[in-house]
């Protein structure tokens, strides 16, 4: 019994469709917005991938929550470590990453392949995660560490 246990774990896709696995593509803000690529597999709670950037190679190990919409992960270069911590909304996961001690971080958006926004360049303002006063559930104790890191949205 063991042995269709492991098989049927190894097959298992995620089936919310804020996760789908294969190919997204974005940006991460560090002093600009630079393109990122990668394949990400959503499988059971876990999170694994690789993928490209101007940084180098790197590969993704993390965790997500379909019932809280969140995901978190490591993206592992040779030489160092960026952590990402993200809402998945609107075909997208948008949040924020950090370098280990804080001493480099900004904003990131990823749409998977299928959503990817042939109308919105991703090198815009119109990309960037937004709140409005309110708009960050502070009963969430991860949404709030969101609230300082987002751009103010301007009311009109």
């Amino acid at each position: 019994m063991s042995g269709s246990s492991s098989s049927s774990a190894a097959t298992f896709v995620e089936r919310d469709a804020r996760f789908p696995s294969g190919g997204w593509s974005g940006f991460f803000q560090q002093r600009t917005d630079r393109p990122t690529e990668q394949d990400m597999h959503f499988r059971g709670g876990r999170l694994t991938g690789a993928g490209a950037d101007d940084c180098g190679p790197f590969t993704i190990r993390g965790v997500y929550d379909v019932a809280r919409g969140t995901a978190e992960w490591t993206k592992s270069y040779a030489r160092w470590d960026v952590l990402y911590r993200g809402f998945a909304e609107d075909d997208s996961i948008w949040g924020t990453w950090s370098l280990a001690g804080g001493l480099d971080g900004g904003g990131f958006r990823l749409w998977p392949e299928k959503h990817r926004r042939k109308d919105a360049s991703a090198h815009t303002s119109l990309n960037r995660p937004k709140v409005i006063g309110g708009d960050v559930d502070t009963s969430d104790s991860f949404a709030e560490s969101f609230a300082d890191e987002l751009e103010p949205a301007e009311v009109r």
